[in-house]
């Protein structure tokens, strides 16, 4: 398996199509689908479906399951191949979780400033892939909500949120709410940590249908904007910057979720002093969030 055949089935899986992938990549399209069949030989599996006159090209279910290990291959690799020309400069790379509000880039901006001679790296992605990461070796610090079992990963929790329950357009007149008097239609959720998911299954059942429903909060920034009537319930880091809004209203949620913790991911071995800085600059923007409460 080399970073080519890697590469190119990267390639095709993003133009869907095996001619556009050769054509990107200045490659025949024969000497393209041999660098695919030598992948799919060593694997053992049939990763795409040809279809005989048609230009799209089909995942099969290895392949969906081959997508985020041959993106971790790849990110590996460049890392690795990197290392000869990085030796005047080390790279920090933090693996951060979805859920996380607009301190962030602030605590980034603070380590950055402070920590000149190092090349900062950051990825977004979820708990398990976070994990994932820094048992292979590929980062040096992960922030995530969800705390899983692992015999070579350290996890500690950095800080908690309070969560608020932000309304537009509706429930203008009410200070508190329960849970029960929640119109459902129009709520727009986010299944911000484990523990939130279980409090949101008791109180509404698990075959709900809420107005809108997203795992990527950044995004869902979109339709807290430009609806006009919502609900939702939000961590204290993104309700301080939808209160911004003059038509958001926050109310007081009876009975409502625990509060979201956000843990730091380090190796078993300690943390490095370079994890020790980005921590501290990331936990002093977060307590300047009304609702959160620090634990280092």
């Amino acid at each position: 398996m080399t970073q080519l055949e890697i590469s190119s089935f990267l390639s095709v899986v993003k133009y869907d199509s095996i001619s556009t992938a050769a054509e990107k990549l200045f490659v025949t399209q024969p000497a393209l689908s041999r660098r695919l069949n030598a992948l799919e030989r060593e694997l053992g599996c049939r990763l795409l479906e040809r279809q005989r006159g048609k230009k799209a090209v089909r995942l099969t279910p290895q392949g969906k399951a081959f997508i985020p290990i041959a993106e971790r291959y790849l990110a590996l690799w460049n890392e690795a191949n990197a290392i000869k020309t990085s030796e005047q400069m080390p790279v920090f790379t933090v693996v951060l979780n979805t859920s996380m509000g607009a301190h962030v880039p602030l605590a980034i901006k603070d380590f950055i400033s402070r920590i000149s001679n190092v090349r900062f790296k950051l990825h977004v992605y979820h708990s398990l892939e976070a994990y994932q990461w820094m048992e292979y070796g590929m980062a040096d610090l992960a922030l995530v909500s969800k705390s899983l079992s692992n015999a070579t990963i350290t996890t500690l929790p950095a800080y908690k949120e309070r969560f608020c329950l932000l309304a537009r357009g509706m429930y203008q007149d009410v200070e508190t709410m329960h849970p029960k008097q929640l119109d459902l239609s129009k709520e727009l959720f986010v299944p911000w940590s484990p523990n939130f998911s279980d409090w949101h299954d008791y109180w509404f059942g698990t075959q709900t249908t809420p107005k809108a429903f997203c795992d990527n909060p950044p995004i869902m920034k979109y339709f807290w904007a430009d609806e006009p009537q919502w609900w939702s319930i939000v961590p204290a880091s993104f309700a301080r910057e939808l209160q911004e809004d003059p038509a958001v209203k926050t109310i007081e949620l009876l009975e409502g979720p625990e509060d979201l913790i956000l843990y730091y991911l380090v190796s078993t071995s300690g943390s490095s002093y370079l994890s020790s800085v980005f921590l501290e600059a990331l936990v002093k923007r977060a307590q300047e969030i009304p609702g959160v409460t620090p634990y280092i």
